[in-house]
């Protein structure tokens, strides 16, 4: 993994401690599909300035990104298709904190970016998704050819296959890497993963 996306991954981590407890005590209405948005989120309308201004900092504030809402995935699937790598990788991470289900296609976007800094925050982000679609972006990410984003996917995908009945094909995947992978501490890292396999 190259020093940019180094910086990246670990910006993304420490923002998302911040983020987990800002997004506790956020109080929810019921949408259609069932999920929950706050009422700025479902009346306030959003403009690409406005999502480009919460993600121009180094370190952008990610409950802000958030609290945006739906109405700002538009703007963070076009910047996650865009030239700037940076933009392009902050845009998957701040999607994937919005409570709706197209979050999941703006991830599964990154996830497929041909630069390894975007499939890196892909890889975070994922865990911020529903339990399925998380594991199925994550599960794809396990066999990628970075290995920068393998093991941001096997950190992030770690909750899943070490839960409750771990999707077969995740485990299978990490089986696969711990025995296969060039990466030798990959293969520790997943080793690690399986013993505390229920």
């Amino acid at each position: 993994m190259g020093v940019k996306a180094h910086r990246l991954f670990v910006a993304l981590w420490i923002a998302l401690t911040g983020i987990i407890a800002a997004g506790q005590g956020r109080s929810t209405t019921p949408t259609d599909d069932g999920r929950g948005e706050t009422s700025q989120e479902r009346s306030a309308p959003v403009t690409r300035e406005q999502v480009r201004a919460v993600l121009n900092p180094d370190e952008p504030d990610y409950g802000s990104a958030a609290r945006l809402g739906p109405g700002a995935l538009p703007y963070l699937e076009e910047m996650t298709a865009g030239a700037d790598a940076s933009l392009a990788a902050k845009a998957v991470y701040a999607a994937s904190l919005i409570r709706d289900r197209r979050s999941a296609a703006v991830v599964r976007s990154g996830s497929a970016n041909r630069r390894a800094e975007v499939r890196v925050a892909s890889a975070a982000a994922a865990g911020n998704l529903t339990r399925e679609a998380g594991t199925d972006i994550l599960t794809d990410l396990l066999g990628d050819s970075d290995s920068g984003v393998r093991e941001t996917a096997l950190k992030t995908i770690k909750p899943a296959i070490t839960g409750s009945a771990p999707p077969a094909s995740a485990l299978a995947r990490v089986r696969n890497m711990a025995a296969t992978d060039p990466q030798a501490y990959i293969r520790d890292l997943a080793r690690q993963i399986l013993n505390q396999v229920r």
